[in-house]
Order: structure tokens, then C-alpha cells, then sequence
């Protein structure tokens, strides 16, 4: 009852509609018999703080998602992003790894150089320290090293490719 009582749940919440943990305990017969039901309520117990507590981190891991998708564009950090949720830089750092199989400076690089591409594609002749600015990089080097190592080309390559697939395109 105060495992109950500390996840703020009832017994019908946990075990099922009708079920008394107390009186299944009670009813048994032999201390075997008790071992075993205690066996299986404290499982069901157990399953269901881990089910509550994955829920609760694929929520956090969301947020933690939906923050970047929307502040890529500045110079965010981990130390950033738990400060931001109340949670530690570690904590969210393994979170993160969990969810995306990324660590996340390679996420947000990755996810920048997305929407850089985006950006090429609406307008082909902005210019890469601009281009840097709207996603984040501080600098047009580093915009250059981080579009080479997710597309191996640069901006300006990669706009040149992209018109010639559409040139091709057109002549069809």
C-alpha cells in the first residue's frame, strides 16, 4: 500500500479492476504460496514503474527534440538544454544517445546542415556566412567543414548539383 500510495496509484490501476493485493497475500495458504503471489505482485509493480518511467523519458526526449528543432539556429549546448529542463548535462547527454543514436553535437550538426540544404534550395545564391548565421555556425568555416563532412561537398558544390539534377530534369 505505500508503494501504491508513493506512485499515487490504486490497486485497480496496477493490478486490474477488483484485484486486492492484500487479501491475494492473506488467502494464501502455504509461505510458498505467499512467496509466489508477493513474486508476482512486486514484478507487476516492478513493470509498471519501468513502463512509467520510459514513458516519462520518451516525453523529456521529445521536448528535448522539439527544443533543438526550434533554437537550432542559435549556440546551444547540453549545459543549455538541461538547464533548460532541469536536468543534468550527463543525464541529458545519454538520454539523447537513447533516443537518436547520435550523440548531440552530431544530431544538431546533422540537423543543421538539413536545413541548410532547405535554405539552398529556396535561395541558391545566399551567401555562406549568411547561410552559417541562419543555422547556427558561428562561422562560414564552419559551416564549409560541417557541409563537407555530412554532404562531402560544399555549399556552392552543392548547389551546382542540385541545379544540374534539375537542368536534367527540364531537358526530359
Amino acid at each position: 500500500n505505500k508503494i501504491l500510495e508513493s506512485l499515487g496509484k490504486s490497486s485497480d490501476e496496477i493490478f486490474g479492476e477488483g484485484t486486492i493485493a492484500f487479501l491475494d497475500l492473506k488467502m494464501c495458504k502455504t509461505p510458498a504460496l505467499l512467496s509466489q503471489k508477493a513474486s508476482e505482485l512486486f514484478q507487476t509493480l516492478t513493470d509498471y514503474v519501468i513502463g512509467a518511467n520510459k514513458k516519462s523519458e520518451d516525453d523529456i526526449a521529445t521536448k528535448l527534440l522539439d527544443y533543438i528543432h526550434i533554437n537550432y539556429n542559435k549556440d546551444i549546448s547540453l549545459l543549455d538544454i538541461g538547464g533548460n529542463f532541469n536536468l543534468s548535462q550527463c543525464y541529458v547527454s545519454t538520454l539523447f544517445k537513447e533516443v537518436t543514436g547520435e550523440n548531440f553535437k552530431e544530431y544538431l550538426s546533422h540537423y543543421r546542415i538539413g536545413k541548410a540544404k532547405e535554405i539552398l534550395a529556396q535561395n541558391p545564391n545566399i551567401k555562406a556566412k549568411e547561410l552559417a548565421s541562419m543555422i547556427g555556425c558561428n562561422t562560414a568555416a564552419t559551416l564549409f567543414r560541417l557541409f563537407n563532412k555530412y554532404e562531402g561537398m560544399s555549399p556552392g558544390q552543392y548547389v551546382k548539383n542540385m541545379q544540374s539534377k534539375s537542368d536534367k530534369i527540364n531537358e526530359k
